[in-house]
């Protein structure tokens, strides 16, 4: 199932990069990309961090966030 506004924690606020999406459909044409660039943080604490964000996230998928 795809889970929409996915929570988790970010150790730090501002706008994360997703640099790998693993379920991009540059590695399989029959993928379903999340479609998710950039996730901004609010303030709403989540895993024990000050910081969350929500996106969307596909099943079996890894994505790969950080900060420049």
């Amino acid at each position: 199932d795809v889970k929409q506004d996915y929570r988790i924690g970010f150790t730090q606020s501002g706008t994360w990069k997703v640099r790998f999406d693993s379920s991009a459909n540059v590695y399989g044409s029959d993928f379903e990309s999340a479609n998710v660039g950039e996730v901004p943080t609010d303030e709403t604490p989540r895993d024990n961090l000050d910081h969350s964000a929500t996106f969307t996230l596909r099943p079996y998928s890894v994505l790969i966030l950080s900060q420049d």
